[in-house]
């Protein structure tokens, strides 16, 4: 039993280091959205119906944008967090983006259907932009009007914690 425990603190230790080494370091970055007319990488999206949007149609808002998998427990776990941030945000100013990272898009849909979950949520038509190639999830970017990543959350999160809010309240002022 001790022997375990030290293997799993040992295996924790490394992939906190690891970790530290592989998550951006800036806490801003240029990312998906379109600005001032340059170019801008694309991650292009389907909802549950195969209505195609792109991450820049979402310029001018504060995108809340939530990497998750039906068979992820943390992803699970968050969810009614999540769903509870998205009943009280403006969405005149912030848009949240459940990105599917499901490799069977209609296990999404039953499981968002089966919890009655009113969260759009999308699925990846093509490859994720390296900002957003993460290697776990949940992972929640927060990026502001400017298409400026200015948060990543990885694991999981409270949507409804002081801190979470006041990090969309800073996007929205940037």
């Amino acid at each position: 039993m001790k022997k375990n425990i030290n293997y799993l603190l040992a295996a924790f230790i490394i992939a906190v280091t690891i970790s530290a080494f592989v998550l951006p370091k800036s806490k801003s970055s240029s990312i998906g959205l379109e600005k001032d007319n340059e170019p801008s990488p694309s991650l292009n999206l389907v909802d549950k119906n195969g209505e195609a949007i792109q991450l820049k149609d979402f310029k001018g808002k504060v995108v809340v944008l939530n990497l998750w998998a039906s068979w992820c427990p943390p992803c699970i776990a968050e969810m009614p967090s999540l769903e509870k941030f998205y009943n009280q945000m403006d969405t005149e100013e912030i848009a949240l983006i459940m990105l599917s990272l499901d490799r069977d898009f209609d296990k999404s849909i039953a499981f968002m259907d089966k919890k009655a979950y009113k969260m759009p949520y999308y699925k990846p038509t093509s490859p994720l932009p390296a900002p957003f190639a993460v290697n776990a999830i949940p992972a929640t970017f927060i990026i502001n009007k400017k298409g400026e990543l200015v948060g990543l959350h990885s694991g999981m999160t409270d949507f409804m914690s002081a801190g979470f809010l006041d990090e969309i309240k800073s996007a929205s002022a940037q």
